[in-house]
């Protein structure tokens, strides 16, 4: 099956909002064996929007739109989907009841432009919204499936999973037959793929996908006689050149890799953050149960909360400097002692863009885990922005817990 994504809105295409709806959509897509043929991004007007439409018609067999079905005048998507493919709108009375329900659980009072949400195109199958008031719906037309879908991430996301996902797979011909994805960790693109070079068995496909520091690899197969035997084939390949390198299989991020190793062992963690800001602890607790393992973080920015908060010696900080090996070594140390747990985490460094110095310039990083029998450290450098460099520390730094409690086992 052929998959298009369409986005709307202004804000898109201006570069105002990122489109993190499609790279969410495609990676989802991607992970499950489906095709994606084709990405459309196309502004709030009517004749541009009818137009994608028909293009998308003709050569996708499955079109994803996203955005426009907002309570307000410009929220037109399904006054065009509609007039494009022939239909007209219709009051959906389960929606609007579904509207008027959420409503009345958040306490505000409903104002009559939402209703506009409860009109359907004729003949769609609505899709329940369970995170706000947006309700999505999916619409033959001819050939092509249309699912429309609000713009609102959390939105998008939870109709998503909940109904457009499960119909892909009912409907879905042509999907890959087999599919299996390998998360892998400290080992470079370059590398893996030079040490896959054996994987080029026609049957089954290798794809990379980088999302910093890991590299997904994803193995698949259409052929329904083969493709079983060649990817435990390929598995195995893999397996032998890198195994050491995957510390995960499928959707398992290094967080909920994290947690489940924690629940199975009973054991608890803190962590004390600087120039992450509070990422590292956002990470660990975006995830339900984290409670059951995560104790406290706390974000010492400053010299004097790393002294007050954690007690780390004034004289280290004063000769050391606060970004250093010492002071990551003492924040682990600090914060698992002072909560009590497991392991502990530190990190100390210069997120830029200013900041730094020809010694310590902008990216540099300590990451200190304290555990049980000893305490690891290490320098690293991400010289890019503050963003893209709280991520990066706070993934590097479940990786090297995770390591530390691997080796735990041993």
């Amino acid at each position: 099956m052929n998959i298009e994504i369409i986005t709307i809105g202004d804000e898109v295409l201006s570069g105002a909002v990122i489109n993190t709806n499609f790279s969410w959509i495609a990676e989802r897509l991607w992970s499950h064996g489906f095709d994606l043929i084709w990405q459309t991004t196309v502004a709030d007007d009517p004749l541009r929007m009818g137009q994608a439409f028909l293009a998308a018609a003709n050569r996708a067999e499955m079109i994803i739109v996203t955005g426009g079905l907002g309570p307000t005048t410009d929220d037109i998507t399904l006054e065009v989907a509609a007039k494009t493919l022939g239909v007209p709108l219709v009051l959906n009375e389960e929606a609007l009841s579904e509207i008027k329900n959420l409503f009345k659980k958040i306490g505000r009072t409903m104002t009559p432009n939402n209703e506009r949400q409860a009109w359907l195109p004729q003949g769609a199958v609505k899709i329940s919204n369970h995170f706000g008031t947006a309700p999505g719906c999916r619409l033959q037309c001819k050939k092509s499936h249309f699912i429309f879908l609000p713009g609102v991430p959390t939105e998008m996301k939870g109709e998503f999973n909940e109904s457009v996902l499960p119909f892909l797979e009912q409907i879905n011909p042509g999907r890959i037959y087999y599919s299996k994805q390998f998360r892998c960790y400290g080992v470079p693109e370059a590398s893996l793929d030079q040490a896959l070079r054996e994987v080029t068995m026609p049957e089954v496909r290798l794809g990379w996908r980088i999302n910093y520091p890991e590299v997904i690899i994803k193995i698949s197969s259409k052929d329904p006689q083969k493709g079983e035997k060649e990817m435990a084939l390929a598995e195995r390949i893999i397996r032998e050149k890198i195994g050491e390198s995957i510390y995960a299989e499928g959707d398992e991020t290094i967080e909920e890799r994290i947690g489940r190793m924690l629940k199975e062992r009973s054991e608890t963690l803190a962590v004390a953050e600087s120039c992450t800001g509070g990422f590292l602890s956002n990470l660990i607790t975006s995830l339900s149960g984290s409670s059951a393992y995560f104790v406290q973080g706390v974000v010492t920015y400053s010299n004097q909360a790393k002294q007050g908060m954690l007690g780390i010696d004034e004289k280290l900080i004063q000769e050391k400097g606060a970004v250093s090996s010492e002071v990551a070594k003492a924040m682990a140390e600090a914060v698992r002692r002072l909560s009590k747990t497991t392991y502990g985490i530190g990190v100390t460094g210069i997120a830029g863009p200013s900041g730094g110095t020809p010694q310590k310039p902008v990216g540099t990083v300590h990451i200190a885990i304290a555990g049980p029998k000893r305490t690891s450290e290490r320098e690293y450098y991400f010289p890019r922005g503050r963003e893209w460099f709280k991520r990066a520390a706070s993934q590097v730094a479940l990786h090297k817990l995770r390591r530390m409690m691997e080796k735990q086992n041993l």
